[in-house]
């Protein structure tokens, strides 16, 4: 089994991409964002997106950088292992120590993809998705929170989408179309599970 990380900006297409990859190829998908929703709801918490980033956040801190790679793993290894999947996908990868526990458990069979689309392009989509629980950001709120996101900070166990950027084995840049950026994710991946 094809072991991948998946990550990327706010509003890059990482959705799309874990889309294509389920559609396309036999993919046991999970996400490391399902930790923090089950541990929120289990508090009473609504895991709106600013709960999600700032309990994240708070769980590395305490328990250490890769706690979300190791839980969401153990979890992957008890459903998936006895079925027959290409592909098991890791969603919502968005620290370096989870990209390196998941590199050193897998090995070879791992490879970290990233999606990103110019900070322009992700700010218009945002305000045609306009989410429950965001509000209209202007562009340089927008950027302001995009900076923060991507770990500009420095600190350890917040997330790093700037290093996980630059660590990616599988760069996608998603500025076009939906149909173009499937026949990228598609062509890449058949190349790596040949």
């Amino acid at each position: 089994m094809f072991i991948i990380g998946l990550s990327g900006t706010n509003l890059s297409g990482k959705g799309s991409v874990r889309e294509i990859i389920e559609k396309r190829f036999k993919t046991y998908s999970t996400s490391l964002s399902d930790i923090l929703r089950e541990d929120l709801k289990q508090k009473g918490v609504e895991p709106t997106r600013d709960a999600l980033i700032a309990y994240g956040n708070e769980l590395r801190k305490k328990e250490g950088s890769g706690i979300l790679a190791r839980r969401t793993s153990e979890k992957m290894e008890k459903q998936a292992q006895a079925q027959d999947f290409d592909i098991a996908l890791f969603d919502s990868v968005r620290n370096m120590i989870e990209i390196e526990f998941l590199k050193k458990k897998y090995g070879g069979r791992f490879k970290f993809l990233f999606v990103d689309a110019p900070v322009e392009i992700r700010y218009k989509r945002s305000l045609i998705r306009a989410r429950a629980g965001e509000h209209q950001a202007s562009f340089d709120q927008f950027k302001k929170m995009d900076d923060i996101e991507s770990g500009k900070t420095g600190e350890a166990h917040v997330q790093q989408l700037v290093k996980c950027g630059q660590a990616a084995d599988i760069m996608i840049i998603n500025d076009g179309t939906i149909e173009k950026l499937e026949e990228k994710v598609v062509s890449l991946l058949k190349g790596y599970l040949k």
